[in-house]
């Protein structure tokens, strides 16, 4: 579900399992596919949108240290 705020948006998933574990699934194989990409189909595309989900996904350095516990 996605849910529009002033200034940004909030994509819920609905996992059915573990949420950190199908998160990090979810970041694995979005990089995965972009390792796949075709240069000569892709052209000049820079996927920004693409890639900032991916980092926004990543956890900052303080929820980043309280996973690693």
């Amino acid at each position: 579900m996605v849910q529009f705020n002033e200034n940004s948006y909030t994509i819920t998933v609905k996992t059915g399992t573990n949420p950190g574990e199908n998160w990090q699934q979810t970041i694995d194989e979005l990089l995965e596919m972009q390792q796949c990409l075709n240069p000569e189909m892709v052209g000049d595309k820079i996927f920004y949108y693409a890639f900032d989900l991916i980092r926004n996904m990543l956890p900052d350095i303080d929820l980043a240290i309280k996973m690693a516990k």
